[in-house]
Order: C-alpha cells, then structure tokens, then sequence
C-alpha cells in the first residue's frame, strides 16, 4: 500500500488512460504470444499424421482457405502445414510489431512523465518562500533532481512486472490446459528455484542500493566542494586529501552498482538451466515409460521447448525488474518524503507590486528561529527620490531588512506600506534591481547576462555599449572578438571580479527601475574606477531611489543620510 500511495502521487489522471491503452496493447500481445505457442502442436501432429483434423472439417477447411499456396497442386496435408505456418508466422509479426510499438508508447509515456516530474519539482522549490529555500541544501535539490529518472525507473520496472507475470500466467494457463500433470510439476520446479534466488539476493540488492544512493549523494556534495572552493584547495596544497576522499566515495558509487549489474545477470543463466533440465528430464522420463516411438510426446515436448524458450526471458525480466525494484527504491522515497516536507510549506502567491511614491515599514518584527529576533518593532521610510547609505556589522539584519522590502521575506509582525497602501498579502517588488557582492551569471553571452528578463531581440548593442562605457568596460568589450556576443563562462569565469561587478552594476541599469539597491556592490574597484561609477548611477538616479550597503563611510556619505541597525531597530547615524 505504502509503495501504491508513493506511485499515485507522482501520477495525474492522464497517466492512467495511458496505463490503460499499455495494458491493451500488452494483453493483445500476449494472445498473440499464447497463440504462436499453442499452434506449435497441431503443427507437428499434421506433419506426421494427416488424418488427425478429420472429426473437425471446418477448421480443417478454414486452415487450408487460409494457405497462400493454394494456386500450387499440392496435398490437402500440404495446404493444412502451411495454413498452420502462415497462422505461425503472423502470429510472430504481428506480436513483434505490437510489441515495438508497446515499447514506443512505454517510451514515450515514461519520458513525458520524467520531464513533467523534474518541471514540477524544479516549480515547487521556486515557489516556496524564500528563508525556507535558504534552510534547504542546494545539493539536496541537485540530487533528487537527478535522481527523478529512478521515480520513472521504478515505475518501468512495475510495468515490465505486470507484463511479464501477465504473459506467464497466459502460458502457465496454457500448459496446465494442455498437459495438466507435467505443467504442474514443471511450474512448482521453476517457482520453488525462483523465490529461493529472489530470497537469496533480495537484501542484498537493498542494501547496494541505499548504498549507492548515499555514496553519490556525498559525491555530489564532495565534487561541489571541490569546484566552488578550488582557489582555497590548491593554495592549501591539501588537493590530495580532497582527490582520495572524492576516489573513495567514487569507488563505494560504483562498487554498489558493479555487484547490481553482476548480480542482475544471475537470473537468466540460473533459471535457464533450471528449465532446460526440467524439460529434458521430463522427455527422458516419458520416453523411459513408453516403449515406442511417441508422435504426442514429440509433439508435447516441442510445445513445453517453445513453452519454455519464450518463458524463460520472462521470469528473467521478472527478477530482474524486482531486482532493480528494490535498488532504486531509496530513491522513491527519498523523494518522496522531501515532497511531502515542501507541501507543508505554507506557499501563498505572491503579486508583483512597483513602488513610486514612497516605502514604509511600521513596527516589524522578525525572527528566523524561535527567541532569536533579527528585527523588533523596526521603522523605516524611504521616498521615491532618496539616496539612503545602510551601515552595520556583518549579521546584524543589513541582508534582512533589503529582503523584507523586496517581498522576499515576510515579516512576523507590523505593516508594510507601499505607495501609503497596506500589503497585506505575499508581494515582489517588481521595479527594484539589487547589485550584490556576488553577482549571479548564467553561462551565456555578455548580452543575454545583461538583458535576462527583458527582450534581448528589441535592444540595441548601442544602448548597451553606452552604458558599460560609463562603467568603463566598453573597450574591455571591444577587444572581445564576439564583442557582446562573448560568452560569459559557468558563473562569469573568463572575467576579473570587478569587470564581474560592473556588468552586474551594468544589468541592473538596463532594467531601469525605480528602486536600486547596491549590496557592497563597488568593492571589487579600485577607488578611481568606484567614484567614476558611482557618480554615473547617481545621475542616472537623480529623480529615484538608491539603497547603498556599504562599509566604506565615502561611499556611504554620498547619500542623503545614512542608517544603521542598532538594538533590532533603525537609527540614523554620522560616520
């Protein structure tokens, strides 16, 4: 029940009636399958005795109407053998063309749903509240991201179960029907060996699997280390030290799934002798009671052979989609569980709202755990045309208080105005940019970093070109063989950290809003090139709002006064 309640939740009713055509499909091959088996014996009893449809005319004559070789003068038995054979043979292509074409929609079925899991899962963290995404790992996400192709892998290997014992039961059916005795010694043979090497490797299989699952999770985590502390790592000289405990985790990854592909092997050869033998002690065992040449027991034997070959694959899929089951079902859990975790997170729209006259916050209060408030009973104003410097040690709220404006953060208690309206409700300020320390880069152009959000194909390289040449960058720009067409490289790497923080100063401007925000936004530039820069923002200003994070009181003092965040509230102050 626990994994049906897991499936169900990553299914929608479209996937259902896909559910269902699928099982359409599978059972018509299945009959198909069934067919192909059962006309083996009848085939092999005309070849050797001619006589034997007498008593049954009208199927005799509807094999023989159906034989393509009728314009031939040949014998009745003739035509009989090859009626049969055509039956035989397009049985075979039709059962083959079906199921190509299940294996299509199987396919193409799974991969609508991967990609709508990975869609929906990536929308979920983006619509949860900002402070909750900060408490979440980012290689948490990155993992289960991935690990989404284990959800479909699970539910393709539940498929192939309920195919495989449908087409087992249909020819365990047949066989009873045609040789009740035998089929039942056989089939309690084959299930006896079978559950006995599932209940061999089951927990075995388990536990390769969990065992997989928390090695590439610490590789994950091991390789992001590596990467985003390189600089650190090859001045420590410690590089060894993180290259033999990302080898180690790496081998304990792939050992696991080493053994799961060896052990997944085992099934075929193992069952495969398992009824091979049966079969053949079986024919010995008749043909030891009778004491001549037996056509029946030819033909018998032939059936169970056929029986037995087109068997044979099945319980091999059969293990080894439970195998694989129980390998990947960590990951449906997982999952799962951290789902479920983001559905608590109380996730309200938030509406886009532009600020032109005036922000107020009047008596807010905030706190990101119990008994360790950041804000309490805090004021704040800021005008559509103030130049306001924001001055505080490091963790006192400086980051906080620019996200409760934003919209980012809610504040537990007091009033936000906009323009003297009451936001009552979630909200992001939609005509604000922010110019961090940190500036974020996709890997893309140098026009598509700076224009991401509006539309690139309506602005002009001029427009661009005059602005960064007031950020000093134009020539920087120009020297670029693509020019503004230069890619930028994963996370801006082809450039210096002040050129990062210009270009960065440089795409906020081109959004051209009302309300700017610089969070130690000029602290990668010499002093020349910050007094250039910010001369220029502050024209281009002149008539609208600026925030300035800062630690540098001649930055700072630029603007109309200056705050700081003392005893959880706002105050101004003099550097």
């Amino acid at each position: 029940m626990k994994i049906y309640n897991q499936i169900k939740y990553f299914l929608e009713s479209n996937d259902y009636l896909n559910i269902i055509i699928f099982i359409i499909l599978t059972m018509l091959s299945i009959f198909l399958d069934v067919l192909s088996i059962g006309i083996i014996f009848p085939i092999m009893n005309i070849i050797f005795n001619e006589n034997i449809l007498a008593n049954y005319k009208s199927i005799e004559n509807f094999i023989v109407l159906i034989s393509p070789f009728k314009f031939l003068n040949e014998t009745r038995n003739f035509h009989l053998i090859s009626g049969l054979l055509t039956i035989f043979i397009s049985s075979i292509i039709f059962k083959n063309i079906l199921v190509v074409y299940t294996a299509y929609f199987k396919a193409n079925f799974t991969y609508v749903i991967l990609s709508r899991l990975k869609k929906k899962f990536l929308l979920k963290i983006t619509k949860i509240p900002f402070y909750e995404i900060t408490k979440l790992k980012t290689t948490d996400i990155i993992r289960f991201l991935e690990e989404m192709s284990g959800i479909v892998t699970i539910f393709e290997n539940l498929l192939i179960l309920f195919v495989e014992f449908l087409l087992l039961v249909s020819i365990i059916i047949f066989l009873l029907i045609f040789d009740t005795n035998t089929s039942i010694i056989l089939v309690v043979t084959v299930i006896f060996f079978s559950l006995a090497l599932i209940l061999l490797i089951k927990n075995k299989i388990l536990h390769l699997g969990e065992l997989r699952r928390y090695s590439e999770s610490d590789l994950l985590f091991i390789t992001n280390n590596i990467i985003n502390g390189i600089k650190e790592i090859k001045l420590s000289g410690y590089i060894d030290l993180f290259i033999n405990n990302f080898d180690l985790t790496l081998k304990k990854s792939l050992n696991a799934s080493k053994h799961f592909k060896f052990i997944s092997q085992i099934p075929r050869s193992y069952l495969e002798i398992i009824i091979a033998t049966s079969i053949v002690i079986f024919f010995i065992s008749n043909m030891y009671k009778s004491t001549e040449f037996d056509l029946t027991l030819l033909s018998s034997a032939a059936v169970f052979l056929a029986a037995g070959l087109r068997i044979l694959p099945s319980i091999g899929k059969i293990i080894n989609s439970y195998n694989s089951y129980k390998y990947y079902y960590p990951v449906l859990g997982k999952i799962y569980d951290f789902c479920i975790t983001i559905e608590k997170i109380n996730i309200e729209k938030s509406n886009k709202i532009k600020f032109d006259e005036k922000i107020k916050l009047q008596n807010i209060s905030f706190e990101y755990e119990t008994n360790n408030k950041v804000f309490e009973n805090l004021n704040f104003e800021l005008r559509h045309n103030e130049k306001i410097g924001l001055y505080g040690e490091s963790g006192i709220g400086k980051s906080t208080l620019i996200n409760i404006i934003s919209g980012l953060i809610r504040p537990d208690k007091g009033s936000i105005y906009i323009d003297e309206k009451n936001i009552k409700d979630n909200y992001l300020m939609s005509n604000l940019s922010i110019v961090s320390q940190s500036p974020f880069f996709i890997n893309a152009t140098i026009k598509e970093n700076l224009t991401f959000g509006l539309e690139n194909a309506k602005i002009d390289d001029k427009e661009i070109l005059e602005i960064l040449e007031n950020l000093n960058l134009s020539d920087v720009i120009r020297k670029l063989d693509n020019g503004l067409h230069t890619s930028l490289g994963e996370r801006g790497s082809k450039f210096s950290g002040g050129q990062l923080q210009r270009l960065s100063i440089a795409r906020a401007l081109m959004k051209q809003s009302d309300l700017l925000i610089l969070d130690e936004a000029t602290n990668s530039l010499d002093k020349q090139n910050e007094e250039k820069i910010l001369s220029y923002i502050f024209e281009k200003y002149k008539d609208k709002a600026i925030i300035i994070i800062s630690h540098d009181p001649e930055v700072l003092n630029k603007c109309d006064y200056i705050i700081g965040i003392k005893n959880k509230k706002i105050e101004k102050i003099k550097i």
